[in-house]
């Protein structure tokens, strides 16, 4: 986006992301909480039925406007339908709601294989299945972007995509996530050259703009070349973008692995020694002493040989049990 149309954003016009999804962030223990209440009372059942609502409250709104205004959304409708913050909770808790329910059935599946080996067979018959739903939701998804009519960007009916597909993708990830990745396209995805793409792809989307400044500036003060044309519309510096372009990935990769992870690290530790909310919605600790290695208080330590805490099935993972090792980058 950077090197096709160069607009000068301030400060960076890809944080918009980062800003759009804020909100969601910050709620998302309250979502954890949310979720796992609803686990509770119905179950797998109730999962579903809060990933359809979650869906109808994303996307209806949408819809109505689209109906009222004879099948058309404006420009301006489509990137508030999109940028704005309040827009995103809704897609945000229907991942977590995804999650969940994956989750859930996973932890089933594995029960059953281990208490009756008769259910092998039928457990790969339902992954099966759920890789079969992840490769047609994708399919499903690309005929629709091909076949659906083009008047614009983010406008008649492309505004409808940022969250029709809400559902789709959520069955997606449900479907792929068996077996430790069901379907074809989660096997495609899985290969270790996609993976390790997609694990500096943020990084690389948001440093895009400053890099890109950067090589701008020291040709313009330097005088050794040029990235744009004379007019400074569009860059035509070919050479300039395969530097630019590995630059960009480099810089992604090492403040990923040297900045980012001990970050991600530090904030876990300080989540789980907080308080109660990552205990109420943490799975994996058997003990207080698993506690007490994450957190490192003296505390936990001590409450370690007086009781155990009681593992939640319904509970949502927040941090790992191992500060040690590296954080997830799913």
């Amino acid at each position: 986006e950077t090197w096709h149309d160069p607009v000068d954003w301030c400060p960076n016009g890809q944080t918009w992301t980062v800003a759009a999804l804020l909100p969601s962030w910050l709620l998302y223990p309250l979502t954890c909480r949310a979720v796992a209440a609803a686990e509770r009372c119905g179950g797998a059942t109730a999962l579903a039925a809060l990933a359809a609502l979650l869906w109808l409250v994303s996307f209806g709104p949408l819809w109505v406007l689209f109906v009222r205004q004879g099948s058309w959304i404006t420009n301006k409708q489509g990137v508030w339908g999109y940028v704005w913050p309040p827009s995103q909770l809704a897609d945000f808790a229907l991942g977590v709601t995804t999650a969940a329910l994956a989750r859930r059935h996973a932890a089933a599946a594995s029960s059953a294989s281990e208490e009756d080996s008769d259910e092998q067979e039928p457990g790969m018959r339902r992954v099966w299945a759920r890789g079969l739903l992840a490769d047609g939701c994708i399919l499903i998804v690309g005929l629709t972007c091909l076949c659906a009519p083009w008047y614009g960007g983010r406008e008649g009916w492309e505004p409808l995509f940022n969250h029709g597909f809400g559902l789709l993708f959520a069955a997606f990830l449900y479907g792929s996530a068996a077996g430790g990745g069901s379907g074809l396209v989660a096997r495609l995805f899985r290969h270790d050259v996609l993976v390790c793409l997609g694990a500096y792809s943020f990084e690389v989307y948001l440093f895009q703009y400053p890099v890109h400044e950067i090589f701008v500036a020291v040709g313009d003060v330097s005088g050794a070349f040029d990235m744009r044309n004379a007019k400074g519309e569009y860059n035509n510096n070919s050479c300039g973008f395969v530097v630019f372009f590995f630059s960009l990935w480099l810089a992604a990769g090492l403040y990923a692995e040297f900045v980012e992870s001990h970050l991600i690290r530090w904030l876990q530790v300080e989540a789980a020694s907080g308080g109660d909310c990552t205990s109420q919605v943490s799975k994996g600790y058997t003990s207080h002493k698993d506690r007490a290695a994450m957190a490192g208080g003296a505390v936990y330590e001590q409450l370690a040989e007086e009781t155990d805490i009681e593992r939640s099935e319904s509970a949502i993972p927040l941090v790992p049990a191992d500060p040690s090792s590296p954080p997830s980058r799913s």
